[in-house]
Order: C-alpha cells, then structure tokens, then sequence
C-alpha cells in the first residue's frame, strides 16, 4: 500500500520551522506496512491545496496532510478541503464543548474564532484532538483514504496514534508487506562498508530485497528492507540471516541493531548492570551529555558532567596536573587520561569519558593541527586513551569525535561485562 504526506505551511518553506512531522510519520507507516513514495511542502494557498490533493487521489492508498488547521485567517487548509470534497461546515457540539473546556481550565477566554474550530466538514470523520482544539478529519475519496492533521506535533501524534492507526489497521485489505531491519556500524566509511559487504548485497539484491546507506558524522546506518508478498516469516527470517553474515564480516565496526542510538544501546547495558557513567568534556562542550539526556530513562545511569573548557577549570574541577599541561598541553594523552581518571572519581561513577581536541576553525599547529582529538575511557578495569585526527568542519569535527567516544565506551562495556 501506498502512501503520501503533504506538510502544509509557508513557516517551513522558509525554514522558519522543521518538518520533524513527516519523518516521524514515516516510520510509523513503515512499520504498518505502507511504503511512503512522495512527501511534499506547500505553502499554505488554496490553489496549492487543491492542485497537490488532486495529484495525490488515485495515486496512493492514504493521503496524509498536516498544518492550516488553526485559527487564524491563514489556515485555509480545512475549508479547502471541505469545499473540494463537497461539503459544508456545520458545528460540531462535541469539539466546540471541548474547545470550550480547554480553554475554561486555562482561565482564557473562548472568541468566536475558536468556536469556529467546531465547524468541520459535513461529509469528514471526525478524529478527536485531546491536546488541543482542532480536531482531525479523515474521508474516504475514490479508493484513497484523505486525512488532515494539525501541524502541532504533540497533538498530530496523539491523533495518529489514538484514532487513525486503529482505523486504518481495521481497514487493512492489501496483501503487500514491508519489513526493515537497521545495523549500526561506527568507525568505518561508507565507502569502506560497501567494499567490505558487496557480496552480501549482492544476495540482498538477487533474493528481492534492497540495502541502504544511511551515513552520518562518526557512523553508518544500514537499513536490509523488503516490500512484497512473500511470508512474512519467511522475510523475517532472510533479514535475520543477512544482518547476522554483515554484522559478523564488520564486527569490529558493528555497534548493534535496530534504531536505537548508540547512547541508548550504552544505558540498555548500564541499566542492566546497575552502573552508572559521567563525562568531562572540553572540545566537545557539552555534546555527549546531551546526547545521553535525550534518552528517556537516562538518570537510571547518567550521574552527570562537567564541561573544562579552559586549563584553569581543568586543574580547579579535576585536579588535572598543572605541570602536565604546562609540558604536554592541554590537548595531549596525559591531559586525556588525567580527564577521565579524576573525574571518574570526582563524579562518582563507574565509567568516566573525556574529550580534549582542537575543533577549529583557528587554535592548530603544525604540530597539533586543528581536527586533532584525545579522547578517552575510565573504568573499573582501567583507562584507554585514543589519538584522532577528524577533517571537516567544527561541527562535524566534534560530532565524529563524539561518536567514536562512545563505541569505544560501548566495547569497553561489553569487554568488562563479558
């Protein structure tokens, strides 16, 4: 089955606002079983509307639009539609109570503007919106099921996952299957990889399947997926088989499976063993933090951090050897190693990760060139510390660094574990 979205909004044509909606709705419908062909951004223009819905009817199963659904002047989305299938506005007393409720408990006052929420289309399926005052609407038009959405993430999450997944699971009637299966790998090139693998992907090609490169700073994600009516047991078993022979021909690469991020995996294995981890951070500024604080659950294992920009607080929070970094520098093995040690200690955790490096774009040398990068790992069993040398910018220079960190937590984990 086929699918299609439409993000509606002149906001995220001029890059006011991201459209996270679409990516987020994507995989949920991956994971029903309809393959997304085609997502467009339109402005909010009657004439846009129209022209693109028309495109759309007949040439997917499920048309989903977001966006134009409040109510301002310039969400036009709704009477759009109404007019195009139809229709005419009527109140519904259901949604105008609602609206009238929300806005009560916030001690606000209701204008006719918002009541004017309640006017949907005669001839539409109302979805209820529990998180805010425009509800959804879905019809059934020439074979393709059309639904609108609003645009406010939290809100056209809940309704997707409330009242339109359950629809359309019970209106299921194609027989076609679409399964995905995502490996992880860190610290190999995409280039690299497919060197390594062109065999397997051979037979990943030959047997009816297809296999994607998804690369990212510091990481590659490779996605085996399938879309036919073969059994799905059947396909479940030949995408075991084929993660299973590519994670063995890289396992020195090979992170794990599926879409979790490689912090994820990390607290999956800490929570298991009740321990806990901390990070010094000074080229990196705070990045890995935040990339364990993303992840909900994380203060199950996640103490905390500190982040020594300068040589001062190096010495003052740590307890880094001001000789050491007088001799070596602040971006040195020593001042690695010293990072991750003592701050194990000041933190009070099990593993401590430390970064010190010389993102750019100015601050190198010939000798200690702008990309150069010591990280390091503390833990019960000891310290490592890792030489890098990263090209690109600032940002990609820190992300790399970052990525490659966290492996090396990973494996550190899994060797003590084992």
């Amino acid at each position: 089955m086929k699918a299609q979205i439409i993000t509606i909004g002149d906001e995220i044509l001029i890059g006011q606002t991201i459209d996270t909606n679409s990516a987020w709705m994507g995989t949920r419908l991956n994971e029903m079983g309809y393959l997304v062909d085609k997502i467009t951004t339109i402005s909010d223009d009657r004439e846009a509307i129209e022209t693109h819905v028309k495109w759309a009817l007949g040439s997917c199963n499920l048309l989903i639009l977001t966006g134009g659904l409040g109510p301002t002047r310039d969400d036009i989305t709704k009477v759009t539609l109404c007019e195009l299938f139809g229709g005419k506005l009527i109140r519904n007393q259901e949604v105008e109570e609602r609206i009238v409720s929300f806005f009560t408990k916030l001690n606000r006052p209701v204008l006719e503007v918002n009541r004017m929420q309640a006017d949907l289309p005669s001839n539409c399926t109302m979805l209820p919106n529990l998180l805010g005052t425009a509800p959804g609407m879905l019809w059934e038009i020439d074979g393709t099921t059309v639904v609108s959405m609003p645009g406010v993430p939290y809100e056209m999450k809940k309704i997707f996952s409330d009242q339109l997944v359950p629809y359309l699971q019970s209106n299921k009637t194609s027989e076609i299957i679409v399964r995905h299966k995502n490996l992880l790998t860190v610290g190999i090139g995409e280039s690299s990889l497919a060197e390594e693998i062109k065999d397997i992907e051979d037979d990943i090609y030959n047997s009816g399947f297809r296999l994607a490169y998804l690369p990212n700073p510091g990481s590659v994600k490779l996605r085996i997926s399938y879309n036919g009516k073969e059994n799905p047991e059947s396909v479940e078993q030949r995408l075991n088989q084929f993660a299973k022979r590519i994670a063995t021909r890289v396992a020195q690469y090979y992170v794990g499976e599926g879409e979790k991020a490689i912090t994820k995996l990390i607290g999956k294995q800490l929570v298991a063993h009740q321990l806990t981890v901390g990070v010094v951070e000074s080229c990196s500024g705070g990045y890995i933090a935040h990339q364990f604080t993303k992840e909900e659950g994380c203060s199950q294992y996640f103490k905390g951090g500190m982040v020594v920009y300068s040589n001062e607080l190096k010495e003052k929070l740590i307890g880094v050897d001001a000789h050491a970094i007088k001799e070596f520098g602040a971006v040195s093995e020593s001042v690695a190693e010293q990072l991750a040690e003592k701050g194990r200690i000041k933190l009070g955790v099990d593993y401590c990760i430390a970064t010190t490096g010389v993102a750019g774009p100015t601050g190198g040398t010939n000798e200690k060139p702008v990309g150069l990068v010591y990280t390091s790992v503390s833990g019960p069993q000891g310290t490592r510390v890792f030489k890098n040398n990263y090209g690109g910018t600032r940002n990609r220079i820190v992300e790399r660094a970052s990525i490659g960190l966290l492996n090396e937590l990973l494996k550190m984990l899994q060797s003590d574990i084992a």
